[in-house]
């Protein structure tokens, strides 16, 4: 989409993520670090960063909240992207984490494995206006059906946040019968 707007057209947008995995800025597991490497043109948006080097993962996890708390006033619409694993994880919440745990927090920090997080909590996820969630591959299937069929608790299925945001759209390339 991004590629698809002049620089002008992205003036007004702000770009942060909604998960990281916490490291040395332009760490090789990091997913800013992936977008960079994959050549994305933010243009003139304004770019939050999540990492900073010299912070530890609290502190990278209270700046990042401010930041975002300070755009979040300053925006008319919130749009996020977001993935889903094959556990029923989105954003950088997994299933039974402390991150999966009801919090006022905007942003959460915790260690995993293999990696360290900083995601949005999911009150940072209920600020979305709209969210795309994009589900590919079909290991993904059997978690799609439980997000489509049941209600299940968001610590255990984290992917069923999406239910609470305001407007969302799930893309996948499901094919058939359910499985």
């Amino acid at each position: 989409v991004l590629s698809s707007l002049t620089a002008e057209q992205t003036t007004n947008l702000t770009v942060g993520l909604i998960d990281e995995r916490f490291g040395p800025v332009g760490h090789n597991d990091s997913n800013w670090q992936a977008l960079q490497d994959a050549g994305v043109d933010f243009k003139h948006a304004s770019i939050i960063p999540v990492l900073h080097d010299g912070l530890d993962r609290t502190s990278t996890a209270e700046a990042y909240a401010a930041k975002l708390h300070e755009s979040l006033l300053h925006n008319d619409i919130v749009i996020g992207l977001l993935g889903m694993g094959d556990d029923g994880h989105t954003a950088g919440i997994l299933p039974r984490s402390i991150a999966a745990q009801d919090t006022d927090k905007l942003v959460v920090d915790y260690s995993s494995d293999p990696f360290d997080r900083i995601t949005l909590s999911f009150a940072g996820l209920k600020k979305l206006n709209v969210a795309y969630l994009f589900a590919y591959g079909d290991n993904k299937t059997a978690q799609l059906n439980l997000l489509q069929d049941q209600e299940i608790d968001v610590q255990i299925q984290p992917v069923q946040i999406i239910k609470s945001i305001h407007e969302a759209y799930v893309y996948n390339e499901y094919k058939g019968d359910k499985t």
